[in-house]
């Protein structure tokens, strides 16, 4: 994940540790129009979910996924949480990746970044209610 580099030790040694790297370039960030971390990459860079944090990254939007509870959009210098469905019982997996992808298109559908999020909520929301019926 980026900024948060996922490092593992693995060519030293079986079973090396994978572990959140915070040393990037922040330069790097100048040429990045969305940016999305998972709360464990915010913390891992020193960063809480305060609209300063947010905005000391440089970007002009940042989405931080906060698993079941939602996530934090960060746009125009406005941090909105967009809490999510409740689900319970149903197997995650796969569901971040999914509301990546579904976000992403829905920016590029040219909803707004809290639109955007609301309907990647609701698509995997979607997709996980259908796992039920199985």
């Amino acid at each position: 994940a980026f900024p948060a580099f996922l490092e593992c030790d693995c060519c030293d040694h079986e079973g090396g540790e994978l572990v959140l790297d915070a040393d990037y370039d922040p330069e790097v960030l100048e040429h990045v129009r969305i940016l999305k971390l998972a709360h464990d990459e915010l913390e891992a860079l020193g960063l809480e979910l305060e609209e300063g944090d947010l905005a000391s990254l440089g970007v002009r939007e940042v989405v931080v996924t906060l698993g079941p509870t939602g996530a934090v959009v960060f746009a125009d210098g406005v941090a909105e949480h967009v809490p999510t469905i409740p689900l319970e019982g149903i197997d995650p997996t796969g569901a971040g990746d999914s509301w990546t992808t579904s976000y992403l298109e829905y920016r590029r559908r040219r909803h707004s970044p809290v639109s955007a999020a609301r309907l990647a909520n609701g698509a995997v929301s979607a997709m996980l209610g259908r796992r039920r019926g199985r």
